[in-house]
């Protein structure tokens, strides 16, 4: 082998599951893993980004276009004659129907369920249906957690930082006693519970007007009301928060 044959190459592709759940999947003709099933994709050209690769290759296979999101697994697959590295990301959505657009590159393709993959699978789709199955056993545990508290209270640990930053107003306190503790204590161990603002933990309409150091509400009976996430005292040690 020459030194440029020797240089390792890069593949990206994208999982795409359809409003079933099921996942596409193509047979591919090329070596190496031909006649496996895998998710489409296909090699990166230089001076490419690897979620384009994935987009334009699987227009160039397909027909179909899609929005790459995060990534979902990196293959190494590295043999005596061959050295790839395979991203594949999961795709935010897509459109259009597939339709085999390099007969030289795909024998078929088709929708399967996770539960019903075909055989022999790629390496790099095997690691992206395991961790598509982490993310689906993750949501389930979430919704277990949900529907356990009746879709009220909602660990720290179960908001996206997004969904966090946009609360102006929440309580937190400690699912046993009801008193108003911060920190020192695992995130889990406290619930938010968002606010309205201008309101105590009843609901009921409360005067800030005399608060120092910013607005700040009064505290309910159960707990304490923040109008800032920074004023919360979570930087070592049990604090009692003033109510």
């Amino acid at each position: 082998m020459t030194e440029e044959a020797q240089r390792p190459r890069v593949g990206c592709g994208a999982a795409i599951l359809d409003d079933q759940g099921r996942l596409l999947l193509v047979k591919r003709v090329k070596t190496p893993e031909a006649d496996h099933w895998g998710v489409p994709g296909g090699k990166l050209d230089w001076g490419e980004a690897t979620r384009t690769c994935a987009a334009r290759e699987i227009h160039e296979e397909l027909g179909v276009r899609i929005t790459a999101g995060r990534v979902l697994a990196v293959t190494d697959m590295v043999a005596d004659d061959y050295h790839w590295v395979a991203i594949t990301y999961a795709a935010e959505s897509f459109e259009g129907e597939p339709l085999i657009q390099e007969a030289h590159a795909l024998h078929e393709w088709g929708w399967f369920p996770l539960d019903a993959l075909p055989s022999p699978l790629t390496a790099a789709t095997r690691d992206a249906v395991a961790a598509l199955g982490r993310v689906r056993r993750s949501r389930r545990e979430r919704s277990k957690g949900s529907s356990a508290t009746g879709g009220y209270r909602t660990s720290i640990a179960g908001f996206h930082s997004s969904s966090i930053l946009s609360i102006r107003r929440v309580s937190i306190i400690t699912p046993r006693t009801g008193n108003c503790l911060c920190s020192g204590l695992k995130p889990d161990a406290f619930v938010f519970r968002p606010q309205p603002p201008g309101t105590d933990l009843s609901g009921e309409r409360v005067d800030n007007s005399s608060s120092e150091g910013g607005e700040r509400g009064q505290g309910g009976s159960n707990g304490c009301v923040s109008s800032n996430l920074d004023e919360l005292p979570c930087h070592g040690g049990v604090q009692r928060k003033e109510c």
